[in-house]
């Protein structure tokens, strides 16, 4: 789902697109049930502007959904999981948007962190 959202963020491409894109293939997913994802804007607070949604636990319009992404825009792509036998899993990133697609922050360290584990 991440993914298939990365995929459509670039300069211009209307903010509901990718949002309706990323849903389409979580609505295909086995795991459709127990996921849920979440984009907005990010800045000064942790939700803010371009609004992309409003169906989302967050009680805001998605007054940006016709709009395009603009370059330079941040936003946050969420994934969250509560599967049934292996907990809470949730995926966070936040990208910048550019003319060609986005620059992702903080991508590193990907994979599965285990609780309980560290030395």
């Amino acid at each position: 789902v991440q993914q298939a959202a990365f995929s459509k963020v670039k300069a211009g491409t209307l903010g509901g697109d990718m949002i309706a894109h990323a849903e389409s293939v979580l609505k295909a997913s086995k795991v459709a049930a127990y996921t849920d994802f979440f984009a907005h804007g990010m800045g000064l607070i942790t939700h803010e502007a371009p609004f992309l949604m409003t169906n989302h636990p967050v009680a805001y319009e998605g007054t940006y959904a016709a709009k395009p992404l603009e370059k330079n825009m941040v936003l946050s792509v969420e994934t969250t999981m509560l599967h049934p036998t292996r907990g809470f899993i949730k995926l966070e990133d936040t990208v910048a948007v550019t003319d060609a697609g986005y620059v992702m922050f903080g991508d590193r360290g990907r994979g599965w962190n285990r609780g309980g584990t560290a030395a």
